[in-house]
């Protein structure tokens, strides 16, 4: 072969394999010549299996970590009707609006909590790790966690400096429904109504409500919903107008979360159980009454389900 030509040819058949190889494994990432090296965890993911929430530096995002059920689990099983669970929002050196991203943190983590927790019971605070160092690339935990036996007393629907009968029936242990007083007038515990369901509460009330007709109301809704492809259940809390509106609004949440974790404790998952507060805002009857009074304390349920 003439010489002169061997060397274009030789150039150009180079080029093609070098652009043909090019192609096929840096770009297409398919090449047959290289052996794929299996993956391994991170040192990140191997520590996100240890924990059970973390955050990265700078971050207010929460990442679930392999012990987050399993925390959320203790929490359930420590926290009392009475008890406060405190989440700490932590800032460490060299983050960027401590304060700020430490109440992000907090309140993060309680949306993620709100669905296993009465939100009443969940109080978020700030504070500055100053020991502890992170950078940039680093999970630090970001949020501290206690359960504290201590919640200011419970709301009544009375503006009187007295505790109501309801409130000294609980302290003594003795339930409501053993009053022969208040159970001569008292309206019947659950009724439908408009489509609702109701459930009447005595006054200053959020746990005083199992009666056998509760329960079994209860225990017969659950049965239906598990056995229904999907649902939803709406509870609504509701109060009289005795007590300021922020009280009774709070009062009212509080009796729907009760409502809540005998539906959750009966086996419904609480993500599907909704909760809300009108307060004193939307009364059945006239507040002027005592009986009107009595029936306006209560919790709505609607149901949907499919």
């Amino acid at each position: 072969m003439n010489s002169k030509l061997f060397l274009p040819i030789f150039l150009f058949i180079v080029l093609l394999l070098g652009g043909s190889y090019y192609y096929v494994c840096k770009i297409k990432q398919a090449c047959p010549f290289e052996q794929e090296t299996p993956k391994t965890k991170t040192a990140i993911e191997d520590s996100l299996d240890l924990v059970p929430l973390a955050f990265a530096f700078d971050s207010e995002e929460p990442v679930m970590g392999g012990k987050f059920q399993d925390m959320r689990e203790d929490l359930i099983a420590k926290l009392g009707d009475d008890d406060t669970l405190m989440l700490t929002g932590l800032y460490y050196p060299n983050e960027e609006n401590g304060e700020e991203l430490a109440a992000s943190r907090a309140q993060n983590v309680r949306f993620l909590l709100s669905d296993y927790f009465d939100s009443t019971q969940i109080m978020t605070r700030v504070d500055y790790d100053d020991i502890h160092a992170f950078e940039d690339g680093q999970l630090l935990p970001g949020v501290s966690y206690s359960v504290n036996p201590f919640l200011p007393d419970l709301p009544t629907d009375s503006t009187t400096d007295t505790m109501s009968n309801d409130n000294l029936l609980e302290d003594s242990g003795q339930d409501v429904q053993d009053t022969p007083k208040q159970q001569s007038n008292q309206e019947p515990m659950v009724e439908h109504i408009n489509g609702q369901v109701v459930i009447h509460f005595p006054a200053g009330s959020v746990r005083k409500l199992i009666t056998p007709e509760v329960e079994t109301y209860l225990d017969a809704l659950v049965a239906e919903l598990l056995a229904a492809n999907s649902y939803k259940v709406y509870v609504e809390g509701h109060s009289d107008n005795l007590g300021d509106e922020s009280t009774n609004y709070q009062l009212g949440r509080k009796r729907a979360w009760a409502v809540k974790k005998m539906l959750w404790d009966k086996g419904l998952e609480p993500i599907n159980i909704i909760t809300s507060s009108k307060g004193e805002l939307e009364p059945l009857r006239s507040n002027d009454t005592e009986e009107g009074r009595a029936y306006n304390r209560r919790v709505e349920l609607t149901i949907e389900k499919q």
